[in-house]
């Protein structure tokens, strides 16, 4: 499993393990995440987290729990997503050729 990190943070690959943290996060600061999708219910979350996992699952995104490298504690979640695998770039068809980093959300 890919994970990145740095002495700040750690992106590790986001799991069903991250959902009651994810859920502490929208739920102590809503006005916050009003313009994103942080849900603020249990059903809510379990839902966000699975789509992830299922898009991840069908090599669509790479979705990620955002980590202080510190504490160790879940601060948010972020995600490569839209992935492209092309045809002609093929000496690695395991590795996306291009992606969008979005769907981030971050504690305060």
């Amino acid at each position: 499993m890919l994970i990145l990190e740095n002495t700040i943070v750690r992106l590790e690959p986001l799991g069903e393990q991250h959902i009651l943290a994810l859920l502490a996060i929208a739920q102590a600061n809503p006005e916050v995440y009003k313009l994103t999708n942080a849900p603020s219910t249990l059903a809510g979350m379990q839902t966000y987290v699975q789509t992830a996992l299922d898009a991840r699952a069908k090599r669509l995104a790479i979705p990620f729990a955002t980590v202080n490298a510190k504490t160790d504690a879940v601060v948010g979640s972020t995600r490569f997503g839209n992935l492209e695998y092309w045809a002609w770039a093929a000496a690695k068809p395991d590795i996306p050729d291009a992606a969008e980093i979005g769907w981030t959300w971050l504690s305060l």
